[in-house]
């Protein structure tokens, strides 16, 4: 099942408006966490960001875990758990169907990091079994000719349903695994370049002011938000942020 298409430049690019409102959520919430004088962990409000742009593009229904005033740490362990088991998971698969037969509470004495994988496995199972349930109540959601509706709002999977992707691959359980490698890729990879590459900018005044110089050329005030078109083309911000992560991801 190719995901590719979904996740190529001119598709995230029309994900614009949606990765702005969360952005701007998270900057709302950090700025909400400075007034009371409460710490954070700038991974955690990253992931948490991430999450929610990946579960709303991938199910057209978002986690809100941005809702959450700490951004919701445990979704930053759980995808750090997730990272570390899939890869074995892949190589043995009947790991995963042990796992999904026994209870939360005896893997967690186990293997805290497999009782991680378990929780989240079974959270996107339940996502994708809803739209199926959908899918098969009333396929009209799924209609792709419906041009009033926002690029995210049908979501990945609504797509691959209405595809003409082979029926045997229409199934709870292969959509269950690509949905587990999105998240887990997504929010693992993104975060922890975007955390490493800001924590080196403001570690580094030249590097903070020259970047903070560049940016001011396209605000018109101090909060707003630019077009990705017009990022792409600042020079200094491109040879700091790789660019074509979101594209790989």
């Amino acid at each position: 099942m190719a995901l590719n298409p979904f996740f190529s430049k001119r598709s995230t690019t029309r994900l614009e408006s949606l990765i702005q409102g969360k952005a701007r959520q998270m900057c709302d919430n950090i700025s909400a966490c400075k007034d009371r004088g409460q710490d954070i962990e700038l991974r955690h409000a990253l992931t948490a960001t991430i999450v929610d742009i990946v579960t709303e593009y991938s199910f057209a229904q978002c986690a809100n875990t941005l809702d959450q005033p700490d951004f919701s740490p445990e979704w930053d362990q759980m995808m750090r758990g997730v990272s570390e088991i899939v890869p074995l998971a892949r190589q043995f698969p009947g790991i995963v169907q042990i796992a999904q037969a026994l209870p939360i509470s005896f893997i967690k004495a186990l293997n805290p990091l497999m009782a991680r994988f378990s929780e989240f496995e079974r959270l996107v199972r339940l996502q994708v079994s809803e739209i199926f349930t959908r899918y098969s109540a009333s396929k009209d959601e799924f209609g792709v000719g419906n041009s009033e509706k926002p690029a995210y709002a049908r979501s990945i999977f609504h797509e691959i349903l209405n595809s003409d992707t082979p029926e045997h691959e229409k199934t709870v359980d292969r959509m269950t695994q690509e949905a587990l490698s999105v998240i887990s890729a997504a929010s693992e990879t993104t975060s922890s370049v975007l955390a490493t590459t800001v924590f080196h900018v403001l570690s580094n005044a030249d590097i903070c002011d020259r970047l903070k110089s560049e940016l001011k050329g396209l605000m018109e005030e101090a909060d707003s938000l630019i077009e990705w078109r017009k990022l792409e083309q600042l020079p200094y911000l491109a040879s700091l942020l790789p660019f074509q992560l979101p594209y790989d991801v």
